[in-house]
């Protein structure tokens, strides 16, 4: 009777069947009418009906015989719903949407009225503002200049208190505290007469064309140690290697120390990334963080002197001046540059810096001298005396091998800078075989192929610096016994410590001497070879490790616990050492070469010897042959050989020696 279709159920055919099945063989005209569609009958021969694109609504349609009884027919109701879209729920939600638009609309311009007023306002007290920092600054400038006589003298006498000798550790502690405050102090009067002199226009830049990236990885490694300290991702990327421009250095220094310092005083969490690409005529140095952000409406304000964001020293660890921006926009636009902020709240900030490539800018600025380039030649020292001075601490150092034949001992040069490297090969070359590397990369290559008994690195190289090659060396069981001298033009006392910590044995800032250079080096070797005879004549027990590394010091251990474990064990050999202590034959071979001056047989003909002269010197009544037993000699004859060659005596000799030197002792 009745059939209920979707909105998009409207195209349909309807089939139909007479009941006469007397007349069959005779054709039957239908006829069909659909009530709401169609205005009059249809006849048809065909036994259905068919309807395309019905609107949604009530159908009825009727079915009959043309020639029938006009009452027999058949009757089936027909409904197709509306869409959704046009139904009364989705009208409400229409006009609900509109009047949300409408309020939006009005919202925004009452907003921007109200921006444009407090705008309005805003220009009329910055007049007032301006007078008030500058009376404000002029009155610090004074002051400042009052504060540096007394905080020098404070200096003076601090840094005369810490040289005292026999000064307790707490009081040096306090003092050392006294001192940090004291110079935190005096920076922060240096900062304010900068921005003094920046805004007077009493200022003087020394431009120099120097490579950009190699001065933005000198600052990166200086906040490295801090955030591994704080956990946090700590990463610089350039797009060229080399991008030389002109800068004042010391005064660029402080553009990005101080962008840095707000860096990680306002980043908790996340990272921050230095990023250095060549835009055109400029390079922009990038530096991100993933910090607190600041609000768009102190963008224009961020760089106004003594300007702080509201809750800014709150949440910071140390709140600042507020004239660290202002002397970093000063500084950029000094040198022709444009600093800018990008910054959303509670993801982060961007503050780019960018400096012309070339000096074109710099010709005419009265404010500007060009300084020479720095070159890496004042390594060289052309003078006599200072090549018959490095001559003479080579020749001092007498290194022997195993053997006492002399040996010229292998150094491993890791420099990126073609005129430095060839230097310091001039430098070694008299004294060592010198293999060079162009990066740490390759250095970390050559160090597993050679196995150099020093290495010698940069710091800052393409691919992989020096501080990470040093850390892969001092980490690998083949490698991690060989000295390693970094070079750096970093000389602050956290970039020591951060050399020494990664451990590396030495480091050396550049500008260097050659004598002093040449002299640590000869140091280290002189160095390895003491620990080699104390091995050889001493038990491991008795002989100071502290300066070889860990997993060396490990080796050596295992190494004594194994030959005391099978000390009376004639059949104990190099495989089954190197079952007990985990390693294989070659780098056992290596690494004893290179810790002891000894092969591992030796070492082990070594160790056995050294054990059985303690047990004659402590037990007179054993007798010698019962005394090479228990020593893992398969044979009297071949102990008392293998003793007179080591201790050139017998060992029935070396008893009675030990034993009236023991008497002459007692009386």
């Amino acid at each position: 009777d009745r059939i209920d279709l979707a909105s998009s159920q409207n195209n349909i055919i309807i089939e139909f069947a007479s009941s006469d099945y007397i007349n069959r063989h005779v054709q039957q005209i239908f006829e069909y009418k659909l009530e709401g569609f169609d205005k009059t009958w249809i006849s048809t021969t065909v036994p259905f009906a068919r309807y395309t694109n019905l609107s949604p609504g009530n159908y009825t349609l009727s079915v009959r015989m043309a020639d029938g009884d006009a009452q027999d027919m058949a009757v089936l109701n027909i409904c197709i719903s509306l869409p959704w879209y046009n139904t009364w729920y989705a009208w409400v939600l229409y006009i609900i949407i509109f009047i949300t638009i409408v309020w939006m609309i009005i919202r925004y311009r009452k907003e921007k009225n109200d921006l444009f007023l407090s705008l309005e306002k805003e220009r009329f007290e910055k007049q007032h503002i301006e007078e008030l920092n500058h009376e404000k600054l002029v009155f610090f400038t004074n002051v400042s200049h009052e504060f540096r006589t007394p905080l020098t003298l404070i200096i003076s006498h601090i840094e005369s208190l810490l040289q005292m000798p026999n000064l307790q550790p707490m009081v040096y502690n306090r003092v050392l505290k006294l001192k940090r405050s004291a110079q935190y102090m005096n920076n922060l009067i240096s900062e304010l007469l900068d921005f003094r002199k920046f805004t007077q226009n009493k200022y003087t830049l020394n431009m120099s064309q120097k490579d950009i990236c190699l001065f933005m990885k000198e600052i990166f490694y200086v906040f490295s140690d801090y955030a591994h300290s704080k956990g946090l991702k700590y990463e610089f990327f350039s797009n060229q290697e080399v991008i030389l421009c002109w800068f004042d250095s010391k005064q660029l220094e402080k553009v990005f120390l101080n962008l840095l310092s707000n860096a990680f005083k306002y980043t908790e969490r996340g990272s921050i990334e230095i990023k250095i690409c060549v835009e055109g005529e400029n390079v922009a140095i990038s530096i991100h963080d993933t910090g607190k952000g600041i609000a768009m409406g102190d963008f224009n304000r961020i760089f106004d002197r003594f300007y702080q964001i509201e809750g800014s020293s709150e949440s910071a660890t140390s709140p600042g001046t507020g004239i660290g921006l202002a002397l970093t926009k000063s500084i950029v636009e000094k040198h022709h540059g444009e600093i800018c902020l990008d910054s959303q709240l509670g993801k982060g900030s961007v503050f780019t810096v960018k400096l012309p490539l070339g000096d074109a800018r710099y010709i005419h600025d009265e404010h500007v001298h060009f300084a020479d380039r720095e070159k890496e030649s004042d390594l060289k020292e052309t003078d006599e005396d200072s090549r018959v001075g490095i001559c003479a601490v080579a020749n001092e150092e007498s290194f022997q091998s195993e053997e006492g034949e002399s040996k010229k001992y292998t150094v491993l040069v890791v420099e990126d800078n073609d005129e430095l490297i060839q230097v310091l090969c001039e430098l070694f070359s008299p004294f060592y075989q010198v293999i060079m590397a162009s990066n740490g990369k390759e250095g970390l290559d050559k160090a597993y192929e050679y196995k150099p008994d020093l290495i010698i690195s940069d710091i800052m190289m393409p691919e992989m610096s020096g501080t990470e090659m040093c850390l892969k060396i001092k980490n690998n069981i083949d490698l991690c016994h060989i000295p390693i001298i970094l070079l750096t033009a970093l000389n602050s006392v956290e970039q020591n410590i951060e050399g020494l910590n990664r451990g590396a044995d030495d480091y050396i800032s550049k500008p260097f001497n050659p004598r002093i250079l040449l002299a640590r080096a000869n140091n280290l070797v002189r160095n390895r070879l003491l620990i080699h005879n104390q091995i050889r004549k001493n038990p491991i027990t008795e002989v100071d490790l502290t300066s070889i590394n860990l997993l060396d010091q490990e080796i050596l251990k295992k190494t004594s616990e194994a030959i005391e474990a099978h000390m009376d064990d004639t059949e104990f050999d190099i495989p089954e050492l190197c079952k007990e202590i985990g390693v294989g034959r070659s780098v056992l071979y290596s690494k004893f070469k290179a810790l002891t001056g000894m092969t591992p047989n030796n070492f082990i003909l070594n160790y056995r010897l050294k054990f059985a002269a303690t047990m004659l010197q402590k037990y007179p009544d054993i007798p010698v042959s019962e005394v090479g037993d228990k020593c893992g000699f398969s044979s009297p004859v071949y102990f008392s050989r293998c003793f007179k060659n080591q201790y050139g005596v017998t060992p029935q000799n070396y008893r009675k020696s030990s034993r009236n030197n023991s008497m002459e002792k007692g009386v």
